[in-house]
């Protein structure tokens, strides 16, 4: 297929939340998108690579997946329909922790990560969408480096993450110095709830994935570096799951196959005519060496309880 400027001004100013940002600010992305084609298997991201770019899925079906901590097996999460935003989350991060596989030939908007984040720092109604959303991806890669959790499988894994995912609640915490109990911390405060660090930030004393465990007579929070600290409250009634045996066989829409797939210059011929203006992936995206550094994830310690800020501190 071919597409003209229009057909993407028009596409991005009916998505969620493109459609909040100001005219000027649309008519910079669309000159700044790169259509990308990817065939049916073809990898879109990988989870040990922090993308360059985010991705606007325009036509077809993309399959998320999640990789077991233990096993490192694949399995399909969620899956993607025109509209849905890839990648997004692990630049926000700055972990990277989404695997994205075509399941049909699609073709993807591609916007370079950084100008990505210029955009939420100068649009809040744009950040703002970001700042309620808790990723599949991201909270199931977040619980599968928790050591207190008993899991038995992959499988009992995705149940509790979207589980958890239903009633998950963000704090977000902007760059200096926050007390305990007051302002944007007091969400911190809920009883019952189990806080993770995400990403994006950098909370003193803490990194990604670990369990916000504050101290006794600990009153403040120190965020350092530019960006916001995402922080991530599960209830512990919904990490209290029963675990079930693991299935003797995979159910087929859970695995992935690990098939090859062609480079675009070895089956040039077989792009019809009207789809040259879009040019077929040539590999996953790169990991992104240009974005501000941010810190690398930690396996989480291992933890007898769920440790938790006490409603009433501070």
């Amino acid at each position: 297929m071919s597409y003209t400027t229009p057909d993407l001004r028009v596409f991005l100013e009916k998505q969620i939340p493109f459609n909040a940002l100001p005219q000027e600010a649309i008519a910079t992305v669309v000159q700044n998108l790169r259509p990308l084609r990817y065939r049916m298997g073809q990898t879109i991201l990988l989870k040990d690579r922090l993308p360059q770019q985010v991705a606007i899925l325009w036509e077809g079906q993309v399959r998320i997946l999640g990789y077991d901590a233990n096993t490192q097996m694949p399995m399909t999460l969620e899956l993607a329909e025109p509209g849905a935003i890839l990648g997004w989350v692990g630049v926000i991060r700055g972990v990277a922790c989404e695997t994205a596989i075509a399941s049909t030939e699609s073709i993807c908007l591609t916007l370079d990560a950084n100008l990505f984040l210029s955009l939420l720092q100068e649009y809040p109604r744009f950040a703002q969408y970001f700042q309620q959303q808790v990723a599949l991806a991201e909270l199931f890669d977040l619980l599968s480096q928790q050591d207190f959790l008993q899991v038995q499988g992959s499988t009992d894994l995705k149940t509790l993450t979207k589980q958890a995912q239903v009633q998950a609640r963000l704090c977000i915490l902007p760059p200096g110095r926050h007390q305990l109990g007051e302002g944007v911390t007091q969400p911190l405060q809920q009883p019952g709830r189990v806080w993770l660090v995400s990403g994006g930030g950098t909370i003193e004393d803490f990194r990604a994935g670990q369990v916000l465990a504050v101290k006794e007579g600990q009153r403040h929070l120190q965020v350092k570096g530019n960006f916001p600290v995402r922080l991530i409250g599960v209830r512990e009634e919904d990490l209290n799951i029963t675990p079930v045996p693991p299935p003797t066989t995979t159910p087929a829409s859970e695995t992935v196959a690990a098939e090859p797939v062609a480079s675009p210059s070895s089956e040039q011929g077989d792009t019809a005519a009207g789809d040259a203006a879009i040019p077929y992936a040539a590999e996953p995206i790169a990991a992104a060496e240009n974005l501000p550094s941010r810190q690398p994830p930690q396996k989480a310690s291992q933890r007898p309880q769920y440790p938790y800020i006490r409603a009433g501190g501070g």
